[in-house]
């Protein structure tokens, strides 16, 4: 193309080639401008002037400019070249660094679920000590359960356990006939149970022991009229607290009547013994008593008794 330039026209060679932008994706163009020296012959466009021949000194320049292009063009490509084996190399090691890392990540999870495992093992053979202390003492405490349930069995006394709210936890088999219980009566206030032996204020009393710590004793009687020993006392636990009371009722019905009748028997013979006029004279194996008293005005006073072979 011609460029008319400080009055003179000039041919130009307009030369455009593209460029990669690499990463970016964003296109480039190199754009060579190839100025040759005026001629005569090689008048164009608005000057008319007829294109000349090309003279010597323009032919060795345009080969000039063609071995500097050619040069350019594989200068390009080895940069483009170099470029792209950057690039990978760089990929490569970004790689590389990636597979450290996560080399680097995994070997810290492995130690970490080393650690853990090794946690874990200590864990389960501090559970696996546990569980057998814990089957060791369920075997105590079954056994224990089991000798106290034979020995309360066994025993002919009446036992009621009553927790610090007064609720019934545990009774003996002979509770059931004696106090008129079921085993639906466990966890029910003793107030709420209509026992077959009649003790008044029962309540009232337990309550007294527990807060007293002290025990309480007395005789009462059931339905039928059978007479029991009540004994009352606090329930304490291994660390000497309170924590109910255990009633006990001890069967006293035949050493109940046979003091009354003693007692009956010993009026009866105070009674002779008062009315007696001089003395008796009771007869016993191998010796004799003979009861005196000190003169009919005194037959109430105190009597002297001797003794003969």
């Amino acid at each position: 193309m011609r460029v008319r330039t400080n009055g003179e026209v000039r041919d130009v060679t307009l030369g455009v080639a593209p460029l990669d932008g690499g990463k970016t994706q964003q296109r480039h163009y190199l754009i060579l401008f190839e100025v040759r020296p005026p001629s005569e012959l090689a008048a164009e466009g608005k000057l008319g002037i007829e294109p000349s021949k090309p003279s010597k000194k323009s032919t060795a320049a345009e080969q000039q400019i063609a071995a500097l292009k050619e040069d350019w063009l594989q200068t390009r490509d080895e940069l483009h070249h170099i470029i792209e084996e950057q690039e990978a190399t760089n990929e490569e090691l970004q790689s590389r660094e990636r597979g450290d890392s996560l080399q680097q990540q995994s070997c810290k999870a492995r130690m970490k679920s080393s650690r853990r495992q090794e946690e874990l093992q200590a864990t389960n053979e501090e559970l696996t000590t546990v569980n057998e202390e814990l089957h060791t003492r369920n075997a105590e405490l079954a056994k224990a359960n089991n000798d106290l349930n034979n020995l309360l069995t066994s025993i002919d006394i009446v036992y009621l356990m009553l927790d610090r709210e007064l609720r019934i936890q545990r009774f003996t088999p002979g509770a059931q006939k004696a106090l008129n219980l079921i085993p639906g009566d466990v966890g029910r206030p003793v107030s709420d149970i209509n026992l077959k032996i009649d003790v008044p204020n029962l309540a009232e009393k337990v309550e007294e022991v527990v807060d007293s710590f002290t025990p309480l004793e007395t005789e009462v009687r059931d339905s039928s009229g059978r007479w029991y020993s009540m004994r009352v006392r606090p329930y304490k636990t291994e660390d000497n607290r309170i924590d109910g009371a255990i009633l006990a009722f001890v069967d006293i019905d035949e050493a109940k009547r046979g003091r009354e009748a003693l007692s009956e028997s010993a009026k009866g013979w105070r009674e002779l013994v008062e009315e007696a006029p001089d003395f008796i004279l009771a007869a016993c194996i191998g010796r004799a008593l003979v009861f005196e008293p000190h003169g009919r005005e005194s037959c109430t006073a105190s009597r002297a008794w001797r003794e003969h072979p």
